[in-house]
């Protein structure tokens, strides 16, 4: 094994529940085989992790047992992948705006249709029609905070060209450190434990990508109206909460 490769493909650190035990790792494991195939771009992985939520929302419209599994499986691959393009872009050395879009893009769209199919077979299964209001709403308050927090980085991000401008070695050295990835931590044994119980506490905060982890779980319980109910919920807790702290930040932005 190839230490520098390695090192290199363990670009990005998260401490969110189901990312850190399960997603990067696995990205990271997919990567160390495909990493170096010219022709797996880091757009074509996006598109292949698109395609297969948009397989695992057509699979949940199909009011049988078997179907469902399977697209529960579909949706957590997608997962997988839609971690891949990151690493592997960053791996590479390639991010681009255009990747950054479409990826976001592609969370936004990918989680309606998840969220939609979902609501509609709980509808389908009830005769509940207030199961597709509440199935529009946790995936209304996702969209609503992936904007809020693209458009705090996009005015911190105008923040740093302004200090730049203005004061370029302040600037340099207020933004040192702060670039996405860096090298991988060293970490004993007691601190892979302490690491993975520190996740492991994270899951109480249902962040979008853990959400994944949670359909997988009402899926296979065969408990979709409760899981509409657990995303819209949280999500809708989340957006009150983020509109409070993103407006902070950004009113710090304001600050000379």
């Amino acid at each position: 094994m190839d230490r520098e490769r390695l090192r290199r493909i363990r670009n990005y650190q998260n401490t969110e529940f189901y990312p850190a035990l399960v997603l990067r790792p696995a990205s990271i494991l997919i990567t160390m085989v495909i990493g170096d195939w010219k022709w797996v771009t880091p757009n074509l992985v996006t598109l292949f992790a698109t395609v297969l939520k948009f397989a695992a929302a057509a699979m949940f419209l199909v009011d049988d047992r078997g179907w469902l599994v399977a697209g529960m499986i579909m949706l957590q691959l997608g997962a997988i992948f839609d971690h891949v393009d990151g690493t592997l872009a960053r791996y590479r050395r390639t991010q681009s705006n255009l990747g950054f879009f479409y990826d976001t893009v592609s969370d936004a769209v990918t989680w309606f249709t998840t969220l939609a199919a979902l609501g509609w077979l709980a509808y389908q299964r009830t005769d509940h029609v207030h199961l597709l209001v509440v199935a529009a709403a946790g995936a209304y308050a996702l969209m609503v905070n992936g904007y809020t927090r693209s458009v705090v980085e996009t005015a911190s991000e105008r923040r740093k060209w302004r200090d730049a401008v203005d004061d370029p070695a302040g600037a340099v050295a207020r933004n040192a450190g702060r670039e996405e990835g860096g090298p991988p931590p060293e970490r004993t044994g007691s601190e892979w434990v302490k690491w993975f119980l520190r996740c492991v506490g994270q899951i109480w905060r249902f962040q979008e990508m853990d959400l994944f982890f949670w359909v997988g779980v009402f899926v296979l319980l065969d408990r979709i109206p409760e899981l509409l109910w657990l995303v819209a919920i949280t999500q809708l807790a989340a957006m009150s909460i983020q509109f409070v702290l993103r407006s902070a930040q950004m009113h710090s932005l304001d600050l000379p």
